[in-house]
């Protein structure tokens, strides 16, 4: 299981950086870009979801 929760936590990060990634040259470009920031909040509440999961299975 904390393989698993590592794998996602992963995954989770990946998105977040691409997301970032994202809302700056949606900026750059002068373009809409506070959804796709809500999609980041989003994704950091699962990061810190999986981190609490994480340290419930290591503690």
């Amino acid at each position: 299981m904390l393989e698993l929760l590592k794998e996602q936590l992963q995954d989770y990060m990946r998105q977040m950086e691409e997301n970032k990634d994202e809302c700056i040259q949606l900026m750059k470009e002068g373009k809409e870009w506070q959804e796709t920031a809500k999609k980041g909040a989003g994704l950091k509440m699962m990061i810190e979801a999986t981190l609490l999961e994480i340290k419930r299975y290591t503690a």
